[in-house]
Order: C-alpha cells, then sequence, then structure tokens
C-alpha cells in the first residue's frame, strides 16, 4: 500500500518495527511518482508539490517512528520528489529527521532522468547511508540493465565521491539481467551473473580501499 492510502502509514511503521525487529538498520522508501504518462509528460512543479504533500506528511510522521525504533529510512531516486542528488537531499532536509538518508541509485538516475550519476551523486554523497547498484546503457527511459561493470554508470567514480565522507553503508545490486528475459533466465545464469557483479565490485572497493 502506498503511504498515503487508507492504512499506509500504519503498514509502513510495522515494516519499520519488522526491519528493527530482525536487525535490519534501514527501511527503503521513495517519493510520489513524477510522470502524468511515462516517459514524456511530467507533473509541473506545482502539481507534483500538490500530489507531494500529503507523503511529506505522513513520512514525517513515519521518521519519527524510525526515530524512536533506532531505524534509518533511506530515500531513492525514483522520479518526483527523490527524483536527482538533489532532490533526494531536498527531501531529506525538508522532512529534517536524524532518521531519514538517501539510498542512491545511479542506474535510475541514469534510466529515468537521462544525466550522469557520477556527477549527481555529488548534491547528496554528505547524506546518502546507502548505494543501490544498477548498471544502465543507452539514454533516458532505454530499458537495457547489464551486469555492473557492463554499462555505462560509473560506479567506481560513485563510491570515490562516497568515501570522501566516509560512507559504510550497504551496497546491494538490484540487477543485472541485460539482454536476457528475467523470468527465462536459469538458477546458473543468475549465480554467475550474480558472481561477475560481486567480483566487479569487490575489485573497485579494493582499488579505492589501497588508496585511501
Amino acid at each position: 500500500a502506498e503511504l498515503t492510502s487508507d492504512g499506509g502509514l500504519d503498514l509502513f511503521k510495522r515494516r519499520v518495527d519488522q526491519a528493527k525487529l530482525i536487525g535490519v538498520e534501514q527501511v527503503l522508501a521513495w517519493g510520489p511518482w513524477g510522470y502524468k504518462s511515462w516517459p514524456e509528460e511530467r507533473f509541473s512543479d506545482e502539481e507534483l508539490e500538490a500530489l507531494a504533500a500529503p507523503w511529506y506528511e505522513a513520512m514525517a510522521l513515519a521518521a519519527k517512528h524510525a526515530e524512536d525504533v533506532g531505524v534509518t529510512i533511506v530515500f531513492k531516486p525514483h522520479t518526483g520528489v527523490t527524483a536527482t542528488a538533489a532532490l533526494c537531499r531536498r527531501t531529506v532536509e525538508r522532512i529534517g529527521s536524524p532518521a531519514v538518508a538517501v539510498c542512491y541509485d545511479g542506474g535510475n538516475v541514469s534510466f529515468y532522468e537521462g544525466i550522469d550519476p557520477a556527477e549527481d551523486i555529488k548534491a547528496c554523497a554528505e547524506v546518502t547511508r546507502a548505494l543501490c547498484v544498477k548498471d544502465h546503457v543507452g539514454p533516458r527511459a532505454n530499458a537495457l540493465f547489464p551486469c555492473p561493470g557492463d554499462g555505462e554508470v560509473d560506479h567506481e567514480s560513485m563510491l570515490r565521491t562516497l568515501a570522501a565522507y566516509d560512507f559504510a553503508g550497504p551496497v546491494a545490486v538490484e540487477r543485472f539481467e541485460g539482454h536476457h528475459k528475467k523470468a527465462d533466465m536459469s538458477a546458473e545464469l543468475v549465480d554467475k551473473l550474480a558472481a561477475k557483479a560481486y567480483q566487479h565490485l569487490r575489485t573497485v572497493v579494493e582499488r579505492i580501499s589501497a588508496e585511501l
């Protein structure tokens, strides 16, 4: 259920409670969808603000609960009020709780916004507490997400930017199917690509760590 739907806030609070119960330190969220019709017709700034106002109100209550429980809510770029690093940071600052931060997703920024995430992340690096790894190829709205390291998203540059702020949060790979149809991928292929993604990130992290 959406945060602003009937019962949505209570459900979100339960998700925070469940995270605490099983030792998960972060709960992922994002703001309202930013398009009247994807991928061409965006809401105007005024329309988006009107749509987002109830979300901000509900999220402030959710953040207070997360603060009390000891869990962090991390906002992921996904159009709308969390579309880019600057908007994610503005949303964090508007809610104004120590229990909210950013989970940056360079693949989403490349796919939805058509901008370079390696540059974009600099606007929110200071408040980023997690990184969602998703590579992307081609222009905005091109739905091609290869194995990390095979696309155009420079995760090494982003991790270097985060390292300057002593980033120590989780780094999670979301997808790596490339040209494969996900429903047709064998377990062996999934394992092979997951191992490839892991090795790429491990190599990048080791290289950065050696330079610190």
